[in-house]
């Protein structure tokens, strides 16, 4: 063992045998581990029984020095194919340990691997996928982008830091996700931009959140000037600026949403659809403390 950023490491070549895989599975699962796509553990388990397996890939094991726990770091798919294979392979065996949580470990492990937005927001424990419903984990991850400093989100080198900030703010998506399932214009408000605002305003507002955002993906009885309705026949409008602005980025809708959301809260009109020159160029959400600023001017 040698010691780097505050964990110990090690590295030895051994044989794991079918019993050993097993043990393996059973005691260091982590739940948050991404989910076992069994095309590849077939193929794995195919090219074993062949003899044709490079013995030299390695399994990552992380153990937490204040509760002597095991995680499997990376590995989950090669040690299922040596039990379905039921054949024992050479594994180069790389020991991490460390003080911190699996979960902070499991984020920042391996971040070049083919790794998916799901894999990712599923490893902190917190995504549940049934209450997201139709947001796709991609447009959370985007969205979490946009929330949290784009400095600490890409930092590998404070882990905890991330976790932490992620896992304050996936309840916040969870109930927006929930506030907008079943109603008719709930796919339109899927992407990156609504989830955001989505979040921030239930963390904020909870109450005033609930209905401004069921009340859009509802869109029933709402009147003419309505905010909510103003931004629904936005939404339901091809040519309108909010789909126009295209590739020009977040921030162009959240000038939008923060715009009816803050006649919403105040309880004022909107008589009619917005131009682009009727919006403050920053979207500052008021009652939340939370404004998003364009970039370049």
């Amino acid at each position: 063992m040698y010691k780097a950023a505050g964990f110990e490491l090690g590295m030895s070549h051994e044989l794991i045998t079918v019993d050993a895989a097993r043990v393996i599975l059973d005691d260091c699962r982590y739940d948050g581990q991404r989910a076992l796509r069994p095309r590849q553990v077939d193929y794995l388990a195919e090219i074993m029984r062949e003899g044709i397996f490079m013995p030299f890939t390695i399994i990552v094991l992380y153990r937490v020095t204040g509760t002597g726990k095991r995680y499997l770091l990376d590995g989950l798919h090669r040690l299922t194919a040596v039990v379905k294979a039921n054949t024992a392979q050479y594994f180069w065996i790389h020991s991490i340990v460390g003080e911190v949580g699996p979960e902070e470990v499991f984020i920042t492990y391996d971040m070049n691997a083919a790794r998916t937005q799901m894999d990712f927001l599923r490893s902190l424990g917190t995504f549940d996928g049934a209450k997201l419903g139709s947001v796709p984990a991609g447009a959370v991850a985007s969205a979490m982008k946009t929330i949290i400093d784009e400095g600490t989100f890409h930092n590998i080198h404070h882990p905890k830091m991330l976790a932490k900030s992620i896992v304050k703010w996936m309840p916040y998506f969870n109930r927006y996700a929930k506030s907008i399932q079943g109603g008719p214009m709930g796919k339109s408000l899927t992407t990156s931009a609504y989830a955001t605002a989505g979040a921030i305003t239930f963390k904020a507002m909870p109450e005033m959140a609930l209905s401004f955002w069921s009340g859009i993906a509802q869109d029933d009885g709402l009147s003419r000037n309505d905010p909510r309705k103003r931004l629904v026949d936005m939404l339901r409008d091809s040519e309108s600026i909010i789909h126009t602005v295209g590739s020009s980025g977040v921030i162009w809708r959240l000038r939008f949403v923060a715009y009816f959301w803050n006649k919403h809260i105040e309880g004022e009109e909107v008589r009619r659809s917005p131009s682009l020159k009727h919006i403050p160029e920053n979207a500052a959400f008021n009652g939340t403390g939370r404004t998003f600023e364009m970039q370049g001017g």
